[in-house]
């Protein structure tokens, strides 16, 4: 639609477009060049830093003596 074309032939990121016997290449308009990188957005995160109901600073003291607790069995 932009290059006003018909799509021929399309595989993969190749496209083949019929403009007309008569197209001018010098004539055409013009599509403006992106030169700047858009924003990259912000996803939320997947993991929680702590469970609902503790702050950060519970759950890491919760780890901690989590840790030196011994193993109730030996693989």
């Amino acid at each position: 639609e932009k290059t006003s074309g018909k799509i021929i032939h399309r595989v993969g990121g190749v496209v083949y477009l019929f403009r007309g016997r008569n197209y001018n290449h010098h004539t055409r308009a013009q599509l403006p060049v992106m030169l700047w990188k858009p924003a990259a957005p912000v996803y939320p995160k997947l993991i929680q830093e702590a469970p609902t109901g503790l702050t950060k600073l519970e759950a890491d003291e919760l780890r901690q003596k989590g840790k030196n607790l011994l193993p109730i069995c030996k693989l």
